[in-house]
């Protein structure tokens, strides 16, 4: 399965062999070793095929996506219920000041 993916990859540069320079700043250093390992292991040290390959991997990005999707969606409830939350001390602290109000309205 991965062989296919490579495959398709240098298909995909043996189409369009004309090549533009690309520089990258702000590199975690996890992800630039990591990058450089990955190329140096399937691509011989070529960064080029090696982002190609990476765009390719439709997997990859779908996996990102759905996660991303699901990390959103904790969001939206963290959101909700913090909200609640503070309807709920809003509420309890608007009945305390109600009863303050009552009890020095009263004698004994």
């Amino acid at each position: 399965m991965e062989k296919n993916k490579i495959e398709k990859v240098k298909e995909e540069f043996e189409k369009e062999p004309n090549s533009v320079e690309m520089h990258i700043n702000r590199i975690p250093t996890h992800a630039h070793s990591s990058f450089k390992e990955l190329a140096n292991e399937l691509f011989a040290g070529d960064y080029g095929m090696t982002l190609t390959y990476l765009i390719w991997r439709e997997d990859l990005r779908s996996e990102f996506y759905q996660e991303y999707s699901r990390l959103e969606a904790r969001i939206d409830e963290l959101e909700k219920e913090l909200s609640n939350m503070k309807d709920f001390v809003s509420n309890k602290l608007g009945n305390k000041d109600e009863e303050d109000k009552g009890s020095i309205n009263t004698i004994g």
